[in-house]
């Protein structure tokens, strides 16, 4: 095991653990886990004492489903994509900002959260802004959401 793969994220950890993510946190605050901080501050245990938990806890199913994830374009993305998004600035084309997702969307912004939280909106998290989504996705959405609109009124 390389030292890549000698530390977890809460997120990898829970998935191992047959947990929740926040029930891995409060766990690694309360010392069961060896827990290093990154530089960004985030939590990261080592996958020893996580695979050691989880050898040592029957197994168990969890007691709602697990919540949808948004693979983050920056991991599947080509080395030009992921320069384009560490060079985002205001008013960059290649990326838009939640308003304007709204403003194309022609919703409200808990609704673009909403929409993100599940899954069916892919977007990539951005220090600067909360999140940048890709135009193109926007206007796929945004697209499908006219056409329903427009054979709704069709119909009634």
């Amino acid at each position: 095991m390389d030292d890549r793969d000698a530390w977890l994220a809460p997120t990898q950890a829970a998935r191992r653990l047959g947990v929740d993510e926040r029930t891995v946190r409060r766990q690694a605050d309360r010392g069961l886990f060896r827990v290093v901080r990154t530089l960004g501050g985030h939590r990261r245990l080592w996958a020893a004492h996580v695979e050691q938990a989880a050898r040592a806890q029957p197994t168990r199913t969890p007691s709602r489903p697990p919540r949808s994830t948004t693979v983050p374009y920056s991991s599947i993305a080509t080395d030009a994509a992921r320069a384009s998004l560490a060079a985002w600035a205001p008013g960059d084309p290649t990326w838009i900002t939640s308003t304007q997702a709204v403003s194309l969307l022609q919703v409200s912004q808990p609704y673009v959260t909403q929409l993100s939280n599940a899954g069916k909106l892919p977007y990539e998290p951005n220090p600067d802004v909360r999140r940048l989504y890709r135009p193109a996705q926007i206007e796929v959405i945004a697209r499908t959401r006219r056409e329903r609109t427009d054979s709704g009124d069709r119909d009634g």
